[in-house]
């Protein structure tokens, strides 16, 4: 049949879906009794590690081996602190934060609960003062900052006060004595972030604030008016800094070095293997950084026992807190999860490869269709291929005697009867030609026609008078046996 276009195209068999074995791996997350495994979940973080997944997880036939994926659900970060204060007591600065300092688009920092100025009450200006400004210059490298702290949309500071008694921290004087300060509350104000950046970065140094104080008020007569600003004074205080010890975090794969224990209670260098990382020891600062983002990832290949089905493998994977210690880093802690992993095959069905076959359906007043139905499990679907054309006949008669019945009709009229309602067709296109015209109609009929004579590798196209049929080849199955 059509051996001339068709030959090789109907000698082979379709093979169902899931013809081949497919190696999975399930996860078991590992459970440890309440109230235990403390070392675990070092300031609650291990929450913050997200569960593993078979997203994450898959089986590499030609190593051997899982390749593991570990996330994060949450960011890791510390609060950053930063204090100044003058020798003589008279003034002092607590910048606290949780923002983000390594983020490049980030050009200004929160300050978060904790942070405040305090002055003594013979600094604090009486004046009735409504705005200020801070200016912060190194006085070792004279590296300047304007408008350093300031509130949220302005450049400008406004600050408010509360009354209190503090012991008096200026050297020399009773321990029992006490002072009147003012404390100005500089949560939710805003910082430049590279100020922050270049202050913590610069610890025991000392640097030059400037608070300039201005008042605002009213021309006589133009109440209505912005408010101008009157410069009253200003106040020049050196500090000295100190900032809190410095975190880094490190995102770890681990396996138990102990063969018995797969999940010891206490990690350290002598109990696990970090997996994922060319520096194995856990207090090292290499692959560490200040913070990790919400969704970081790492990924690690592991080697199964014998990467037969039921082989298993438990592995360990968090993130890993260092702080710095003198010349070094040490572990603050470790927020972990622990996870098994077994290798199993799920078999593919047993049914035999399926040819396609010949269907044929009577449609009213068209006559027979036949077409080639591929079998419904073929991976990818094969749609289903039309064999003869119903309306190829009237067309010819139409066009016998004279072409103008030919164009007489609509072109709904030329459309072959459609196939079943379960079968996607391929699309085909018949051009109608004259001397001078032709009529381009898209048809529901798809597939070669007993009436196509030539072929290439994309189209067969026959010729009948005024008849062209520009068809698609039939599609070559994914897969084809002899």
């Amino acid at each position: 049949m059509f051996l001339d276009i068709n030959k090789h195209n109907l000698q082979f068999q379709v093979q169902p879906a899931g013809e081949q074995d497919n190696k999975v791996i399930n996860l078991a997350p590992v459970l440890h009794p309440p109230g235990t495994m403390q070392s675990w979940d070092f300031e609650t973080r291990s929450q913050a590690i997200a569960p593993a997944d078979t997203t994450g997880t898959t089986y590499d036939a030609s190593t051997g081996e899982i390749v593991f994926t570990s996330k994060t659900s949450t960011s890791f970060q510390q609060t950053y602190t930063l204090t100044f204060k003058q020798e003589s007591g008279q003034a002092s600065i607590t910048l606290v934060t949780n923002s983000a300092l390594h983020d490049p688009a980030t050009t200004e920092i929160e300050l978060a609960r904790g942070s405040h100025l305090t002055l003594q009450a013979e600094v604090a200006s009486a004046e009735a003062v409504t705005h200020h400004a801070m200016f912060f210059k190194s006085i070792r490298t004279g590296k300047s900052f304007s408008n350093a702290l300031y509130d949220s949309g302005s450049v400008l500071l406004t600050l408010t006060h509360q009354s209190k008694q503090i012991p008096d921290p200026r050297p020399g004087h009773d321990a029992n004595a006490t002072v009147n300060v003012f404390e100005y509350a500089l949560e939710g104000k805003r910082l430049n972030r590279n100020l922050f950046i270049y202050l913590y970065d610069h610890p025991q140094e000392k640097f030059l604030m400037v608070l300039d104080r201005y008042s605002g008020y009213h021309l006589p007569g133009d109440e209505k008016a912005i408010k101008k600003l009157h410069f009253m004074s200003d106040l020049r205080v050196e500090f000295e800094s100190a900032r809190s010890n410095t975190r880094a975090y490190k995102h770890v794969i681990l396996q138990s070095k102990l063969a018995d224990i797969p999940a010891p209670e206490a990690i350290n260098n002598n109990t696990a293997l970090i997996l994922n990382l060319s520096n194995s020891e856990h207090e090292s600062e290499a692959d560490s950084a200040p913070e990790l983002p919400p969704g970081h990832s790492a990924t690690a290949r592991i080697k199964l026992p014998n990467g037969r089905d039921l082989s298993s493998v438990t592995v360990i994977h968090g993130v890993i807190t260092l702080e710095s210690a003198g010349n070094g880093m040490t572990v603050l802690g470790y927020a972990l999860k622990a996870v098994t992993c077994t290798l199993s095959t799920v078999h593919a069905d047993s049914e035999p490869p399926q040819a396609p076959g010949i269907r044929r359906q009577q449609s009213l007043g068209a006559g027979n269709i036949e077409f080639l139905e591929f079998p419904a499990r073929t991976s990818p679907r094969i749609p289903a291929i039309r064999l003869n054309t119903c309306f190829a006949r009237q067309l010819i008669e139409s066009a016998t005697p004279s072409l103008d019945p030919l164009f007489s009709k609509p072109l709904a009229a030329w459309t072959e009867p459609p196939l079943p309602a379960d079968l996607a067709p391929h699309p085909w296109t018949c051009r109608v030609h004259t001397a001078n015209t032709f009529v381009n109609c898209l048809s529901t009929c798809p597939g070669p026609s007993p009436i196509t004579s030539t072929s290439n590798s994309n189209t067969r196209t026959h010729e009948h008078g005024c008849i062209t049929c520009s068809i698609p080849a039939i599609p070559k199955p994914a897969r084809c046996t002899g």
